[in-house]
């Protein structure tokens, strides 16, 4: 019988997350990163991602504000999300519109608790 059942499972479970959340960024892939952010279409996008009167934004939202096309929009956030930068939403708005924002910006916003929930939710407990 194991003398810490519980302290090893709170380990192994924070090891598991580290093999999950673990990304080492090649240079090759900072180089994409770099360029991608590099792109003034993306970085449009993302300043509206980010604007401190939304916590997540709709295609529709953001294309309304800076005024382009949606598709415009959709392939940004298409961009962003290959550089690791935008995350989605699991809850669609009120009409089924999918929700993105920036992992930054949602950080920012949300309270201590809440991201410690979130991790406890992780880790299996």
């Amino acid at each position: 019988m194991e003398r810490f059942p519980r302290t090893s499972r709170i380990v192994a479970s924070f090891r598991r997350i580290g093999e999950r959340l673990t990304f080492i960024e090649t240079p090759e892939r900072k180089a994409e990163k770099a360029r991608i952010l590099a792109d003034p279409l993306v970085a449009v996008v993302k300043r509206s991602l980010e604007d401190p009167r939304f916590t997540w934004r709709t295609i529709d939202g953001v294309a309304q504000q800076v005024g382009i096309n949606p598709g415009f929009v959709d392939h940004a956030i298409d961009e962003l999300a290959r550089a690791e930068v935008v995350y989605e939403s699991e809850y669609t708005d009120p009409d089924g519109n999918e929700r993105f924002t920036t992992q930054q910006h949602l950080w920012s916003r949300t309270p201590l608790l809440t991201q410690l929930a979130h991790a406890m939710r992780l880790i299996d407990l």
